[in-house]
């Protein structure tokens, strides 16, 4: 595997004190699913999003999702993330949205069922299948009303990019638009594209924030989404003429589109250090905030430990050359009885874990049972007009009818073709009453 590495960004932080850091305190890693690459950055020093820097950059060739897997399982052997680290994982523009509506400010009081609500009107999907986060302000135009900002992506495009991800062993924290964090890390005006080949993805960023953004598909995705765009951004009063151009893909190229400036979106230059990575715009949390909370009270502990640590270690030679060992002696007991809360936060932190399997094993059971509204459908869609159902019942993965049809072998007929079951069969004898006939049909569902 062709590996481009940039390591120790950090200056000052040599590989010791690294490692020793990076065994005591959590880190954060962030994966990039850019186009044809894995990008990978590891950070530290400031512990759950504050002053965080960037200690190394590595590059995996990507070139399709089959071989996400195979990547996913190189970088764990390789970087080794620990249970409590935190890690991101940036996905590409297609699969997020985002939905601007306005409530009235008497909903702040139920803000979540309010914010639910109206989403329902503005996107395609139910509430249960997507993931969504969303931030509001008072309206600047309207002291009693409340503009509302969502992100949201469907579960069911992003299964393949977890999937990959558990059967790896990692477990996520967050996932958020690649290009999005690019450029809120960037932090320069302009507009940002990345491309390869027949994929692009582009937004502008404005005055601290994303203005507007698209991606796009085709053969020559990197004009053709210039020339999709342009028109919006001429749009925004004051028109970009900067194009961050990503480096990496840019490499040996003299492109120029017409009426910009390109710079290259350039990695190794980006500035060091940014704080709060709970801001990045459109990152959507998988985690419960409980499981936050008992991560972040084990991290404080273990900083706790590792300060009276190193002031025993440090104050143990200063001790016995000035006759001060009863301080030493003082510290010691102090780190005894923070044991045992060490010891309490530990054990919870285990307990949590293995409800989170239990959970994990359930919602792999749930997935595996038929989903009845489907079965109801495809058994009304198929039942002519002059049929009558007179009980349904599904047991596991066998399901019972019983009706009257003026065709009792025609409904077991039509059941035979659906691709909804098989092994279909009358339960019993059918009975003529008049020109009606009654059955009772058994069907296996298909798995």
């Amino acid at each position: 595997m062709n590996i481009k590495r940039v390591p120790g960004v950090a200056a000052g932080i040599g590989g010791f004190e690294q490692n020793i850091m990076s065994a005591v305190f959590p880190e954060t890693f962030v994966l990039f699913h850019l186009p044809g690459r894995l990008l990978v950055w590891r950070l530290g020093g400031g512990g759950y999003g504050r002053g965080l820097k960037i200690r190394d950059r590595c590059t995996y060739p990507l070139d399709s999702l089959q071989a996400l897997p195979r990547v996913l399982k190189h970088f764990k052997e390789e970087w080794r993330p620990k249970d409590d680290d935190t890690l991101l994982y940036g996905l590409p523009l297609q699969f997020f949205s985002r939905v601007h509506f306005s409530l009235p400010l008497a909903a702040a009081g139920e803000l979540d069922s309010a914010v639910g609500y109206e989403l329902l009107r503005h996107i395609p999907y139910e509430l249960d299948s997507v993931y969504f986060t969303y931030s509001y302000r008072v309206s600047p135009s309207s002291e009693d009303a409340l503009e509302v900002d969502v992100s949201l992506a469907p579960r069911q495009p992003l299964a393949p990019f977890l999937q990959a991800m558990s059967a790896a062993g990692l477990e996520l924290s967050a996932i958020f638009p690649s290009l999005f964090l690019l450029s809120w890390w960037h932090c320069q005006e302009g507009i940002y594209l990345s491309t390869d080949g027949g994929d692009a993805e582009l937004l502008v960023w404005q005055d601290g924030e994303i203005v507007f953004h698209t991606w796009h598909q085709a053969v020559d995705a990197r004009s053709s989404i210039i020339a999709e765009a342009r028109p919006f951004w001429e749009n925004l009063g004051r028109v970009p003429d900067v194009l961050w151009y990503d480096a990496d893909a840019a490499a040996g190229d003299d492109w120029q589109p017409e009426g910009m400036t390109v710079k290259p979106l350039d990695l190794a230059a980006v500035p060091a250090s940014r704080d709060g990575l709970e801001k990045i715009p459109g990152r959507l949390s998988l985690i419960s905030p409980a499981v936050m909370k008992r991560r972040q009270v084990m991290f404080w502990f273990r900083a706790a430990c590792f300060c009276f640590f190193l002031l025993a270690v440090l104050a143990y030679p200063v001790a016995n050359l000035a006759g001060k060992n009863r301080r030493l002696a003082k510290l010691e007991r102090r780190l005894q009885k923070m044991q045992p809360q060490v010891e309490q936060v530990s054990g919870e932190l285990h307990q949590n874990q293995a409800i989170s399997a239990e959970m994990q094993t359930l919602a792999r059971l749930v997935q595996k049972q038929p989903v009845v509204a489907d079965l109801l459908r495809e058994i009304t869609e198929l039942l002519p007009a002059d049929s009558y159902l007179t009980s349904v019942r599904l047991e596991k993965y066998r399901l019972y009818l019983r009706g009257y049809a003026s065709s009792a072998a025609g409904i077991l007929e039509l059941l035979e073709n659906s691709p909804f079951f098989k092994d279909v069969h009358f339960d019993s004898p059918v009975i003529s009453k008049g020109s009606q006939e009654t059955f009772k049909i058994v069907a296996t569902l298909e798995q």
